[in-house]
C-alpha cells in the first residue's frame, strides 16, 4: 500500500517502479524452469526486493496434468499409433506376399513336375 501511495504522489518513481517490472519480468528465462516470482514495492527505492522460488508441488502437479492434454502430448499419442498401425500394415503386407510367394513356388513346381511326367510319357511312348 505505501509502494502504492508513493508513485500515485511521485510520477518520477511511478515510471521507475514500472521500468523495473517491466525489466525483471520481461526476461527471458534460458532454462524455461518452473519458477513463481514475487516484486514487492515499498514507498522508497531502498525498500523494493523480489524473491523467487521453485514452482510449488500444486503447482507442478496442475502443470503435469495440463501437459498431459496439451498440444505435444496429444501429438507424441497420434505419433504413436500411426506407428503401430503402419507396424500392422506392414506385417499383414509381408504376410500376404509370403503367401503369395509360396503360392507362386508351390505352382512352378507342379509345373516342372507336369513337365517332367510329360518328358517322360513323350520318351517311353515315342520308342514303341
Amino acid at each position: 500500500d505505501d509502494g502504492f501511495e508513493a508513485m500515485k504522489n511521485d510520477p518520477d518513481y511511478e515510471a521507475w517502479v514500472l521500468d523495473t517490472i517491466k525489466t525483471n519480468f520481461s526476461t527471458p528465462d534460458p532454462f524455461r524452469s518452473s519458477t513463481n516470482a514475487t516484486l514487492w514495492i515499498g514507498a522508497t527505492k531502498d525498500s523494493v526486493h523480489g524473491y523467487v522460488e521453485g514452482a510449488s508441488s500444486k503447482a507442478s502437479k496442475s502443470s503435469a496434468n495440463d501437459s498431459e492434454n496439451s498440444f505435444w502430448q496429444k501429438r507424441a499419442e497420434r505419433y504413436r499409433d500411426q506407428m503401430e498401425r503402419n507396424q500392422e500394415l506392414y506385417m499383414e503386407r509381408a504376410r500376404f506376399q509370403a503367401r503369395q510367394l509360396q503360392a507362386s513356388q508351390q505352382q512352378d513346381t507342379y509345373s516342372h513336375a507336369d513337365r517332367v511326367v510329360a518328358c517322360y510319357d513323350a520318351n517311353i511312348f515315342s520308342g514303341l
